[in-house]
């Protein structure tokens, strides 16, 4: 849109504005150069502000994003302490499991070895007898 400084033909939008800056160079007494100079800082310091903006947004999107990171790192965190928990939970009862399996084991013996002592001394007590009988 800035034809009117080059000299070249104006697009028939630069016309209003080539109209306007010779209003605006009348009324005020700025040369053309100098408010096309003008406008050409405004130019870039409204590029400079829109760059500086979608850094802006740039910086709150990684933001953001690390933000996001370091909630699921701690959602893994805590995930990981349960199962750490579970598991740990899981080992107790499985230990308790074979704790009362091995006393159910241990009394089951108990009472066949007193079956079994019980049993020979009764065959003893039959043996004995049997012996006062034969004498």
């Amino acid at each position: 849109e800035r034809c009117v400084s080059s000299g070249g033909t104006a697009p028939s939008g630069a016309l209003s504005l080539q109209a306007d800056l010779e209003v605006h160079v009348l009324s005020t007494g700025v040369s053309k150069e100098e408010l096309i100079q003008s406008m050409d800082r405004v130019d870039r310091e409204i590029a400079r502000t829109e760059l500086q903006i979608t850094n802006l947004k740039r910086k709150q999107v990684n933001r953001n994003l690390l933000l996001e990171l370091e909630l699921e790192w701690e959602l893994e965190q805590e995930l990981e302490l349960e199962f750490e928990l579970e598991w740990e939970l899981d080992l107790e009862l499985e230990q308790e499991l074979e704790l009362q399996l091995e006393r159910k084991l241990k009394q089951e013996l108990k009472r066949e070895l007193e079956q079994e002592l019980e049993l020979k001394w009764e065959l003893k007590q039959e043996q004995e007898l049997e012996l006062d009988l034969e004498q």
